[in-house]
């Protein structure tokens, strides 16, 4: 399969891709509301907290997640949640790791 989206525009603004499979491809396409439904479900139950301020856009399968992050380790439970919603083609990660300063 040819990556459609080269390297170099996935780099310029340092997105990440996820690539799950060639999922959208004309079968039992799910609509992209019902997609974003499935991906707020998810991300409500994948116990990262009030700490983080993600939201989910869905576009022809691909979910785009923007927001803030107050530790890295919070990045792996909502890929992993995403990943797992069926019908999704692509993930891009826009995710910006925010950490508190400390009060003094």
């Amino acid at each position: 399969m040819v990556d459609p989206f080269p390297r170099a525009a996935a780099t310029h603004r340092g997105d990440f891709f996820y690539w799950k499979g060639d999922a959208m491809l004309g079968r039992n396409q799910i609509s992209d509301k019902d997609l974003l439904k499935a991906v707020n479900q998810r991300l409500m139950r994948s116990g990262t907290g009030s700490q983080t301020r993600v939201t989910a856009a869905v576009q022809k399968g691909m979910v785009t997640l923007t927001g803030t992050l107050q530790y890295a380790i919070q990045r792996g439970p909502i890929m992993k949640a995403v990943q797992s919603v069926p019908g999704i083609s692509r993930i891009v990660d826009q995710m910006i790791l925010v950490q508190k300063k400390p009060q003094q």
